[in-house]
């Protein structure tokens, strides 16, 4: 029998190299997260900032493609891998595969949702319709 040797795994800084990934993760999110400056943001930055932050919440993969597009492409430029026009091309094409391959099983699943759980969509609708009032409403009340 033949006896295969189990190599050591590998090590980065004393740290295995998952854990050296995650720390080196965790620094450029603590760097990321020092430069953010929330005091005196006018109603545009606020606005931006709350969009994003709804998409980033929103992001589920490959149910949200849009979403997993727009907080890959953030991250990427966190992580320091600022866009450019040819990375953006690459990305986009990727994303484009990802958009494609992903949207059909998405509306499966939703039409699915929506047919097996009728009263669900019902119920959650009304609570969109309480909790943000149309642009009718917002008019009438002003």
């Amino acid at each position: 029998m033949k006896k295969t040797t189990k190599s050591a795994p590998v090590r980065i800084n004393g740290r295995s190299a998952t854990d050296e990934h995650q720390w080196r993760l965790d620094q450029l999110q603590t760097t990321a997260a020092a430069q953010f400056e929330h005091m005196n943001l006018n109603m545009e930055e606020r606005a931006f900032l709350g969009t994003c932050q709804q998409i980033y919440r929103n992001d589920i993969g490959c149910y949200t493609p849009f979403e997993s597009f727009f907080v890959d492409l953030v991250r990427w430029t966190m992580w320091g891998n600022t866009p450019t026009l040819e990375s953006l091309r690459e990305v986009l094409k990727d994303a484009d595969s990802d958009f494609v391959n992903n949207w059909t099983p998405m509306m499966r699943g939703l039409k699915r949702f929506v047919k097996n759980y009728p009263d669900l969509v019902a119920e959650l609708q009304e609570a969109e319709k309480r909790r943000r009032p149309t642009w009718e409403q917002e008019a009438a009340s002003a």
